[in-house]
Order: C-alpha cells, then sequence, then structure tokens
C-alpha cells in the first residue's frame, strides 16, 4: 500500500491559522464493473468486467500552527510567510519522517513479540 495526501491547505478561516494535512493508504484492486441495476457486466466469454477501484483507508489529519517561525521568514515586522511550496515540502517530509519512524518501531516490537512467542502443536486438528 502507499500513502497519500488527501487534502493539504492553509486555513486561515480558524483563529489561529493552521495548515492541515490529510493522508491516507491507497488501496488499488479490481471490482467488477455492474449496471444501473446493479447487476455484474460480463465480456464475451462470461467472464466477470472488472474496473481498477482506488480505495483511501487509515485517513490521519496532522495540524500544524500558522504562526510557527518555521514557515516564515525574518523576525518581528519583517517577517515573512514561506512560499507555498517549500512549506508544503517540509511539511510532508516531516510527516514521512514521523510515519518512518513509527514502522520503523512497529516493526522492531512485531519481530520482539514474534521472537517471545512459541508455537505449540496441534494448530489445525479438531479438538
Amino acid at each position: 500500500m502507499t500513502r497519500v495526501v488527501i487534502t493539504h491547505e492553509l486555513d486561515e478561516f480558524v483563529n489561529p491559522p493552521v495548515y492541515r494535512l490529510v493522508h491516507a493508504e491507497q488501496v488499488r484492486s479490481a471490482a467488477p464493473m455492474v449496471d444501473e441495476g446493479d447487476q455484474v457486466l460480463l465480456d464475451d466469454d462470461n467472464h466477470p468486467l472488472t474496473e481498477e477501484r482506488v480505495d483511501y483507508v487509515d485517513p490521519v489529519e496532522i495540524v500544524f500552527a500558522a504562526d510557527d517561525d518555521r514557515w516564515h521568514t525574518g523576525k518581528g515586522n519583517g517577517r515573512k510567510r514561506r512560499k507555498h511550496a517549500d512549506v508544503t515540502a517540509e511539511q510532508r517530509q516531516i510527516v514521512k519522517d514521523a510515519m518512518d519512524a513509527m514502522e520503523n518501531a512497529a516493526e522492531g516490537a512485531d519481530a520482539e513479540r514474534a521472537d517471545a512467542i512459541t508455537a505449540l502443536p496441534g494448530a489445525g486438528e479438531s479438538l
């Protein structure tokens, strides 16, 4: 699965303003094509026609304070907001680094747990 940005925006309507980034896992799958009556469409060999379906699961919203010094240049009255492209790239890298660190920690915990579990014989047998 691939994690993708769903939305990334500067929300100045709220007080104080925030940058809001929503990302989710993108899952691609083949789904049967259906007509208006929900009947599955078939090809000439009577096999279901399929189309690629993209779903987004496990959405996560990250909020950054818009007045954070990282998103500005200068100090005091000379303070200016950095270019949106620069802020976007930096925020996405921060989120990517955090997600990678959490994934690595989870993999380490899974490996540690796997080492601590001993499978006993008899799985799949009737009781």
